[in-house]
C-alpha cells in the first residue's frame, strides 16, 4: 500500500455543489483515521477507515496538483478542510478530529506540503498513537515536519 505519510483522527462529510458554487456539507457520524500513502514517485492516495468498523473504507489517488486547506464556515472553532483540485474537480471534506485542537494546523501544513512535493515527502506523521499506544507530542511533530521537509542533510538526524 505504500509508504503511509501522515495519520490523523477525523470524521468526513458529504456535500453537493449549489448553484451559486457554494456546497451543502453535511457530516456522516463515523469517526475515523485519514492516512496518506506514498505509493509512487509522485503518486498519492488516501485512506479514510472508520474507528469502529474497519470494513468501512473509502480510497483515492489524490490527483496531482491537489491542496489541503482549511474551510471558512463563518464559525472560527469549526475544524472542516478540503482535499481539492479544481481541475478534476475532485473534493474531499474532513473534519478534524485531534485532541487538541492546536494540532490542526501542523497536520493540515504537513499534509498541503505532501501534497505539494510528493518527491520529497519521506517522514510519516501520526497522532494515533506510537509503538506504546501513547500520542505523540507538538515537539516531535514539529521535529518530523521540519526533517521531512529540510534541505540537504540534517545534520540532527539520530536515524
Amino acid at each position: 500500500s505504500g509508504l503511509k505519510l501522515v495519520e490523523f483522527p477525523c470524521g468526513r462529510f458529504t456535500f453537493s455543489e449549489k448553484a451559486d458554487g457554494t456546497y451543502d456539507v453535511r457530516p456522516l457520524p463515523d469517526k475515523g483515521i485519514f492516512r496518506l500513502y506514498k505509493i509512487g514517485e509522485e503518486e498519492l492516495k488516501y485512506v479514510w477507515s472508520a474507528n469502529q468498523d474497519t470494513t468501512m473504507t473509502e480510497t483515492a489517488v489524490v490527483p496531482a496538483g491537489s491542496s489541503f486547506s482549511k474551510v471558512n464556515t463563518g464559525k472560527e472553532t469549526d475544524r472542516v478542510y478540503i482535499i481539492n483540485q479544481n481541475d478534476v474537480k475532485f473534493r474531499k471534506f474532513f473534519w478534524m478530529q485531534l485532541p487538541e485542537k492546536s494540532k490542526d494546523s501542523v497536520y493540515a501544513e504537513y499534509l498541503a506540503n505532501c501534497l505539494k512535493d510528493p518527491r520529497n515527502a519521506t517522514t510519516p506523521m501520526s497522532d494515533v498513537g506510537e509503538s506504546d499506544g501513547s500520542p505523540m507530542d507538538q515537539n516531535s511533530l514539529m521535529r518530523q515536519l521540519i526533517a521531512s521537509f529540510a534541505q540537504g542533510d540534517n545534520p540532527e538526524s539520530s536515524e
